[in-house]
């Protein structure tokens, strides 16, 4: 048996109460000791041991550990009746465990608690006088052997089934262990499968999305050259017309001019548009410009250039004599744009203006 030395616990549970300020002293079963041997060499009774260890047999085992006593360190403000209530055990008991005479206690002191008591605190039983003569000393040491034999059988019937008990246990666990690493291993398996599977299902989605972004993006793309095509043939078609335009009015133009029926001469020309201040939109013979923002028109003195004739426009080319204004006096002309700035870009100039027919 190994004494222990006790050791200051804080928050120890004693009695179903958190106590703060307790020691414990343990002591360390040897193998063949029993619990009557450590409650002897103790001064404590069975019965008291196996209270204090909540043991429910008096079977014990080698290295395992047993309380013999506990102690309580007084604290500042304690007194017998605090103590007792804290530990939940009567002041007598406190008084009886450490032998004292008077309810006078300082702080620091030590108190023993349910626990063995000193040779000094002990009362001895005197054996008790026997009126048998054959009762002999031989007989009380026989019975005493039997009673270690048994105990000794009792406890190595004890160990063996702990042992065997342990045993179990241990494979019981071992068995368990591996069900559990199976099926974790399992699990692990089934997880890393169905991730490689969503993982696959992803990249096909990903592969196809960029593969139709793809094709969306050469579409696109072909509609925009086909249309950038079709635009520029256009642009040159127009081109085209209108260089043709200007060829045929030049040679118009030329024509006139040796024409001896053709008239040339001078006049100040200025700009208008169809939605200028006070116009309607429409010319005085009909035309509608609004409809028309592109048509070549002039405004006249239809006394110096009659309406519905037609006439070339230096800078302007052949327009249609087709309106009149109010400030268009003499040789004064006023030439139809399609817009204010292009008005504002005319302003006001002296050309030369022939009248074809």
């Amino acid at each position: 048996m190994k004494k222990i030395a006790a050791t200051i616990a804080t928050g120890i549970l004693l009695a179903g109460v958190t106590v703060s300020s307790v020691s414990a002293a343990e002591v360390q079963i040897d193998k063949g000791e029993t619990l009557w041997d450590i409650s002897k060499t103790n001064n404590i009774s069975v019965e008291k041991l196996m209270e204090m260890n909540d043991l429910k047999n008096t079977i014990i085992h080698p290295n395992q550990k047993l309380v013999i006593s506990e102690e309580y360190i007084v604290e500042k403000g304690d007194t017998l009746s605090k103590i007792a209530a804290k530990l939940d055990v009567t002041v007598d008991d406190l008084r009886s465990w450490n032998n004292l005479e008077s309810d006078f206690i300082v702080e620091g002191d030590n108190l023993v608690i349910n626990g063995s008591t000193t040779e000094s605190n002990v009362v001895k039983e005197e054996p008790a006088s026997t009126t048998y003569e054959d009762t002999s000393v031989e007989e009380a040491e026989a019975a005493q052997k039997a009673a270690e034999e048994q105990a000794a059988e009792e406890a190595e019937a004890a160990q063996k089934a702990a042992e065997e008990q342990a045993a179990e246990e241990a494979e019981a666990a071992q068995k368990a262990a591996e069900e559990q690493a199976a099926e974790e291993a399992e699990a692990a398996q089934k997880a890393a499968e169905e991730q490689a599977a969503e993982e696959a299902a992803a990249a096909q989605k990903a592969a196809e999305e960029q593969a139709a972004e793809e094709a969306a993006a050469a579409q696109k793309a072909a509609e925009e050259q086909a249309a950038e095509e079709a635009e520029a043939a256009q642009k040159a078609a127009e081109e085209k017309k209108e260089k043709e335009a200007a060829t045929k009015t030049v040679k118009q133009v030329n024509d006139a001019e040796q024409n001896t029926d053709g008239k040339t001469f001078n006049v100040t020309a200025t700009a208008y548009t169809a939605k200028c201040n006070g116009c309607s939109g429409h010319t005085a013979t009909g035309v509608d410009l609004n409809a028309n923002p592109n048509a070549k028109v002039i405004a006249v003195d239809p006394n110096v250039i009659p309406l519905g004739s037609k006439v070339h426009v230096e800078g302007y080319g052949t327009a249609t004599a087709a309106d009149t204004g109010g400030a268009i006096n003499g040789n004064k002309i006023d030439v139809h744009v399609p817009s204010k700035e292009a008005a504002q870009g005319w302003g006001v100039k002296t050309v030369k203006v022939t009248v074809i027919d």
